[in-house]
């Protein structure tokens, strides 16, 4: 009795020993203070909570089989297992509690929690709570059924009031199998499902009402089903018009064949399938005189092949020409000619190309698109482009000839496209050029890396508004660079000086373009050295010298050296061609300017008299200011003094004969 007393001791110190453990979430102890239990229950429970991926719920399992329940529910909160917290509350009867933790944290077990519970209410005779959770479990359609009828209960009062469309169907095939048709006829159709309805109404030889159901809802099935009815009462015309209504045409092709119906047939065929269609166009050639018919379900089927072959053979062409968008379909090299002269005589030239292209005959087919001028487009260019697998010349003289004709049709960027592949860049750049598409001309410059065809690109880029488009500018610097066109750079810089000059009176910017095309022609360089001719460099420098001169007297005079910078502009009125570098307006228009401030006002009206018959009147402000012009105005009458200006003039052509004349161009404007 001493032995088994300690025994029962120290059992119980290690049961204190691993509640301990419990409450300081130390599972380790825990394992060896459960094998000096001698408790085989408990043991295996934590064997099977250890599976877990979290130890606090292993040690709440634990708990609850220590009787520590408090304990293992905190556990369970705090690892948010709140699955195994529903199957404690379960366990315990606590059904509140699982529905409550089923709800709010365990919905994926709300349904299982309601079967259980119904399980339970059905074992303890509660037969209404128990149908009601099962419904909630989504399983009633199989439980519910067996608890009412495991306790004879009225399960069809009970499908009646369900609003169920799975337990209608399967209490109407329940009905059925015991032979209550009425009954299973309502069940289907509160299940909305015709098709077991008219099969109903078949068998019980009540036709009126299955075809009124068939007209009504058009149920394939259910006319299906009606039409093989009516075929074995030898109604035909109904089984025929319901086996259409259901999409099943072989049945009725079938039957059509055996009345010899054809017109019937043809219709049938043309919305049956393939093989359908196929059926009758064999039934068709087999007849004389349906030929016709034949020939239009094969293309309708997709067998072009025997529809031209048929159609040349029985001499069908009115046929052939009414199936001419499916000869594309064609593969036979002979098939494909003959369909294509039989087109050209009836006038589709653009089909006929087509079939020209794919028979791999280019040239009769491009030969057609010049002489018919059928339009050019993306994908009758694509199907004339020879593969690459044919002789390189024959291919490059095909895709020239698409070029060509593409171009006279003004299908520009197709006819560049085809020069490119066939290698004539030039050409197509030219081709390119035609279209007037800057943005295409400046990409295909870049990327066809050819002298030529950047000074190509950089002429017609000169020939749009450069002047206001910085970017085009660039490229044509650029173009004329990788060109080594300097002859061109060099005027293309002049015509920028000019520009600037002419239009925003900038000869800062002029100076610069005249100094940047010096520089391009002082290169010393053996591959461009010789393009330049000496009158030309001199030229360019005879223009910066003008304008730098002209710069220094604006520059003078803004300083008030007034008489250096007025020895400075007469120099540039005496020099012969000034006005290509400088604007004799603006030379004048500096005289004027200058007269007028130092109130010498007869030197003004003389070089106003001058500007006057060189520019138009409209044009005088552009030169000197509207104030300006009315001082001199109100100073001296301007018309006495047109003589002195006739005297000045030829004094000034005496004194340098190349200098300003006294005729009408004393001053010459360009």
């Amino acid at each position: 009795m001493g032995t088994s007393h300690r025994m029962s001791c120290s059992e119980y110190v290690w049961e204190s020993m691993a509640q301990m453990c419990v409450k300081s979430r130390r599972l380790d102890v825990a394992r060896v203070c459960l094998a000096r239990m001698n408790n085989p229950r408990v043991a295996m429970a934590l064997r099977e909570a250890m599976k877990e991926r979290e130890d606090a719920a292993a040690t709440a399992v634990l708990a609850f089989h220590l009787q520590l329940p408090e304990e293992g529910i905190q556990l369970l909160h705090d690892c948010h297992r709140y699955d195994l917290l529903n199957q404690y509350y379960q366990a315990m009867g606590k059904w509140d509690y699982a529905f409550h933790i089923a709800q709010t944290n365990d919905r994926m077990n709300l349904r299982n929690t309601h079967h259980r519970y119904a399980k339970v209410l059905e074992s303890e005779g509660n037969i209404p709570l128990a149908v009601f959770n099962y419904e909630n479990s989504s399983n009633y359609r199989l439980e519910v059924p067996r608890l009412l009828l495991s306790l004879h209960e009225d399960l069809g009062e009970y499908v009646r009031r369900a609003d169920d469309v799975e337990l209608h169907k399967w209490w109407g095939n329940c009905l059925k199998t015991c032979g209550n048709f009425e009954r299973a006829a309502e069940a289907f159709m509160k299940a909305n499902d015709v098709f077991s309805v008219v099969q109903l109404y078949c068998c019980m030889d009540r036709l009126q009402p299955a075809i009124s159901l068939c007209n009504e809802t058009g149920n394939r099935a259910a006319c299906c089903y009606l039409a093989h009815h009516l075929a074995k009462m030898n109604r035909i015309q109904e089984a025929l018009h319901y086996f259409c209504r259901a999409g099943i045409y072989g049945p009725v092709i079938r039957i059509c064949k055996q009345l010899g119906d054809s017109e019937q047939l043809l219709k049938v065929a043309l919305l049956g399938n393939e093989d359908d269609t196929v059926e009758v166009a064999d039934y068709f050639k087999r007849i004389p005189g349906h030929e016709d018919k034949a020939v239009m379900l094969y293309s309708k089927a997709g067998r072009v092949s025997q529809a031209v072959q048929l159609a040349f053979r029985s001499k069908q062409y009115t046929t052939l020409q009414a199936i001419s968008e499916s000869l594309t379909k064609l593969r036979d090299p002979e098939l494909l000619l003959q369909s294509a002269k039989f087109l050209i005589e009836n006038f589709q030239y653009d089909l006929a190309v087509d079939l020209l292209a794919i028979a791999k005959r280019y040239q009769e087919a491009i030969q057609i698109c010049t002489e018919q001028h059928v339009p050019m487009t993306d994908s009758l260019v694509e199907k004339l482009t020879p593969p690459k697998d044919i002789e390189d010349a024959e291919r490059i003289k095909i895709l020239e000839t698409i070029g060509e004709v593409c171009f006279n049709q003004g299908e520009y960027h197709l006819a560049t496209k085809k020069f490119v592949e066939a290698g004539n860049k030039t050409k197509a750049m030219k081709v390119l050029l035609k279209s007037g598409d800057t943005e295409k001309i400046i990409f295909f410059a870049g990327i066809a890396r050819q002298k030529e065809i950047y000074i190509m690109a950089a002429n017609y880029l000169q020939s749009t508004d450069w002047s206001r488009d910085p970017v085009v500018m660039r490229h044509i610097v650029s173009f004329y660079k990788k060109g080594n066109a300097i002859e061109s750079l060099c005027n293309f810089y002049i015509s920028c000086a000019q520009s600037e000059t002419d239009d925003f009176k900038n000869y800062e910017k002029a100076l610069d373009a005249l100094s940047a095309a010096y520089e391009a022609v002082d290169v010393k360089n053996e591959n461009h050295i010789d393009i330049i001719s000496p009158a030309k460099v001199n030229e360019i420098k005879n223009r910066i010298g003008f304008v730098k001169q002209f710069l220094s007297a604006k520059t003078l005079y803004e300083e008030n050296k007034t008489e250096e910078a007025m020895l400075l502009v007469n120099g540039l009125l005496r020099q012969p061609n000034v006005h290509h570098s400088v604007r004799i307006g603006d030379l004048l228009g500096f005289c004027i300017n200058h007269y007028a401030r130092t109130k010498q006002w007869k030197a003004a009206s003389r070089f106003l008299s001058l500007l006057e018959k060189k520019v138009p009147k409209a044009r005088l402000t552009f030169y000197v200011d509207d104030k300006t012009l009315q001082a001199v105005h109100d100073a001296i009458d301007v018309k006495l003094l047109e003589s002195d200006a006739t005297a000045f003039l030829e004094s000034t052509a005496a004194n340098n004969e190349h200098g300003v004349e006294a005729k009408d161009d004393a001053v010459s404007i360009t």
